[in-house]
């Protein structure tokens, strides 16, 4: 059985100072299910299990698949690529080449994981 819920408004004078009407019904209310699933969970899970990213960044031959407006929300260096016409942005894929940075693949791991999540395993 469904919870219910009384609506009030309560009288109050008008401009003119003559009285406004109160208005009362009880409204059944059916409950609404949501699962308890905070936002960070839901991101890391957008990052780990979903196969729909639709952008690529590959750091010592191990390919991440991202989300292109999640990198730009929270990145700026992103933001500022996807916005820039180069042919990353074009191609939807970033290759670090391995002699031009320190980057490794398990450092971009935990990169992609604080963009997303905001938290970090870091150890």
């Amino acid at each position: 059985s469904g919870a219910s819920a009384d609506v009030h408004v309560a009288p109050s004078p008008g401009e003119d100072g003559s009285a406004a009407f109160a208005y009362q019904r009880r409204c059944p209310l059916a409950p609404i299910l949501v699962r308890a699933s905070p936002l960070q969970y839901d991101m890391q899970k957008l990052l780990h299990e979903d196969n729909q990213g639709d952008f690529e960044v590959v750091v010592q031959g191990e390919v991440f698949r991202c989300h292109r407006f999640v990198l730009a929300a929270r990145c700026q260096y992103f933001a500022m690529l996807m916005q820039s016409g180069m042919s990353e942005s074009q191609e939807n894929r970033l290759v670090l080449p391995d002699e031009a940075t320190s980057m490794t693949a398990t450092g971009f791991g935990t990169f992609l994981e604080y963009v997303y999540t905001g938290t970090t395993t870091m150890v």
